[in-house]
C-alpha cells in the first residue's frame, strides 16, 4: 500500500469520525430532558364533547401560565452535593486572627518540624485550620510527584496523628 494511499485513508477515516461525532452529539442534544416543549396558550377556553354534553374547561390567565413555567425554570438549577457553602471573607478573616492568636510556633517552624520528620518532602502551608478544637497548620507535601497532608498542632508542634484519607501518596 503506498504511502498516499494510507495517508489518504487515514484523512478519510478522520473525517468520518468528526462527522460520526457531530451526528450523535446532535441527536443527543435533541432528545435532551432539558429542552422544554412549547406551551399552549391557554388564554382561550377549551370545549370537550363528551357522548350527551358538552363541558366547558376555563384555563388559567397567560399570566399564572408565565409565573409556573418561571417558578420551574428557576428550580430547575441543582447544587452539587459536595458543594461547599461560600464562606464571608471577612467572616474568614475575623477567623484567621482568632487561630492565629492561639499559636504558639510559627509558621516557619511548623514548616521545619514536618520536614525534619517527612526528609525528603517539600511542604507549603495551608493555613491555620481548626482540628476537633485544636489549632494547627495545614501542610501539604510533595516528593517524587506524591503529596501527603501534615497536620502541626500550632500551640506543641507535634504532628497530628494521620487519619484516614489524610495522605494521597
Amino acid at each position: 500500500m503506498s504511502k498516499k494511499n494510507r495517508s489518504n485513508k487515514f484523512w478519510l477515516a478522520l473525517v468520518l469520525v468528526v462527522v460520526l461525532s457531530l451526528g450523535i452529539a446532535g441527536v443527543a442534544l435533541a432528545v435532551s430532558p432539558d429542552t422544554q416543549a412549547p406551551v399552549a396558550n391557554a388564554t382561550n377556553p377549551v370545549t370537550v364533547q363528551m357522548a350527551s354534553s358538552s363541558v366547558e374547561v376555563a384555563k388559567a390567565p397567560e399570566q399564572e401560565t408565565a409565573d409556573v413555567l418561571e417558578t420551574e425554570e428557576t428550580n430547575d438549577v441543582e447544587e452539587p452535593e459536595d458543594a461547599e457553602e461560600q464562606e464571608d471573607p471577612a467572616e474568614e478573616a475575623a477567623e484567621d486572627a482568632a487561630l492565629a492568636g492561639t499559636a504558639k510556633i510559627t509558621e516557619a517552624e511548623a514548616l521545619a518540624i514536618a520536614e525534619k520528620a517527612y526528609a525528603g518532602y517539600t511542604f507549603v502551608s495551608d493555613g491555620l485550620e481548626n482540628e476537633n478544637g485544636t489549632t494547627v497548620y495545614g501542610l501539604i507535601g510533595t516528593k517524587d510527584g506524591k503529596s501527603i497532608e501534615v497536620k502541626v498542632d500550632s500551640t506543641t508542634g507535634n504532628i497530628l496523628p494521620e487519619q484516614d484519607g489524610e495522605y494521597e501518596g
